[in-house]
């Protein structure tokens, strides 16, 4: 990875960030899509301070001199890391989409293929290299292969869970598609593809019920943040989804730290079927700890969901931080074991039947 490249992306962003904050003026309200409904009667809506959502009480700045510390320092695991070759296990699959069976199939990092009462969506698409950054395992089928899709779900804005190709490829595959996601979505959208038209797109705030009918798709909270250039610091928002038909759950978590959210959605929503929780990008811990779940994180994720399953993302796809790229799977093992917890771990492209 480009050292000097993450060095002068993080100045960028300080200085814009610095701008677009400059105000002393405190603004609160609470927002969410007057058109949906929600599982959490009475919730009042995201909270935005000044224009921009947060997590938490308070505006969130993000700590781009971190950044800039954790790239100008040395990785104390920086030798085991070069001599460790691990990725995920890989199974090509080009007929995925074409299966009536009901199933789950990771397609890598954050993106995986579910189909679940006939009804079929990709979460998070991002099926190539990121800027500096190569992507280590293929796409279990060719990106044109993926038709049928009934929903795009996106997490939050991030390009290594929105990315801007692999978006418009599906959206020009399967012209019918819904795109579902955060608030502030739209906007985005419109941008990174042309010609889209309004009803393509539903925006929901956390606990928002989208308008699906069956499979039942219900937003739900993260904690993290987003950017895409230098003035929308958190602009959009960003969370998970659940994906409810049957008797049958699914909880895609986005990306985002461990925190009380996940024991407050079981208690709004009931436990899950499946949970598919990060377990990368959680080195150094004084960077990444605010905005990713390490292995262990995602056992108790899952423990506070009441899950079955976990099923772990977000590892082994692109190397976006300092751990061992093998680190991660090894971690869950043992975490597993630890919190007596069910996880499996498919290799890319392979079927896990709903």
């Amino acid at each position: 990875m480009n050292r000097f490249y993450f060095i002068s992306v993080a100045v960028f962003l300080f200085f814009g960030c610095a701008f677009a904050m400059r105000t002393h003026e405190t603004t609160l309200r609470f927002v969410k899509n007057p058109s949906l409904g929600t599982v959490w009667a009475g919730y009042p809506g995201n909270r935005m301070i000044d224009g921009i959502f947060v997590n938490g009480e308070t505006k969130d700045r993000p700590p781009l001199w971190s950044v800039i510390t954790w790239k100008l320092s040395k990785n104390p695991q920086g030798d085991i890391k070069r001599k460790d070759t691990y990725k995920p296990g890989f199974v090509k699959n080009e007929n995925l989409a074409e299966s009536p069976d009901d199933r789950i199939v990771w397609l890598g990092h954050a993106s995986f293929y579910i189909k679940i009462n006939g009804v079929s969506m990709i979460t998070d698409p991002c099926f190539g290299d990121l800027p500096m950054v190569e992507r280590r395992i293929p796409l279990p089928c060719s990106p044109e292969s993926l038709g049928n899709i009934d929903y795009i779900l996106i997490s939050h804005g991030h390009r290594d869970h929105c990315d801007k190709e692999s978006l418009r490829l599906l959206v020009k595959t399967n012209p019918r598609c819904l795109i579902l996601g955060p608030l502030g979505l739209e906007d985005l959208i419109k941008n990174l593809v042309k010609d889209l038209g309004p009803a393509r797109v539903q925006e929901a705030g956390w606990y928002q019920v989208f308008d699906t009918h069956d499979p039942q798709i219900v937003f739900l909270p993260a904690v993290h943040w987003n950017r895409r250039g230098l003035f929308d610091f958190n602009r959009m928002l960003w969370g998970g989804f659940l994906i409810r038909s049957g008797g049958r759950s699914v909880f895609f978590a986005g990306d985002t730290a461990y925190s009380g959210h996940f024991e407050e959605i079981r208690k709004v929503i009931g436990p899950v079927s499946v949970c598919l929780v990060p377990i990368g990008s959680y080195k150094p811990e004084y960077l990444m700890k605010s905005e990713h779940t390490n292995p262990e994180e995602a056992v108790r994720a899952a423990v506070d969901l009441d899950a079955g399953i976990l099923i772990p993302m977000h590892y082994g796809t692109y190397d976006l931080s300092n751990e061992p790229m093998g680190e991660p799977v090894e971690l869950l093992k043992k975490a597993s074991g630890l919190f007596n917890r069910h996880v499996e771990i498919p290799a890319v492209g392979e079927v896990f039947r709903l």
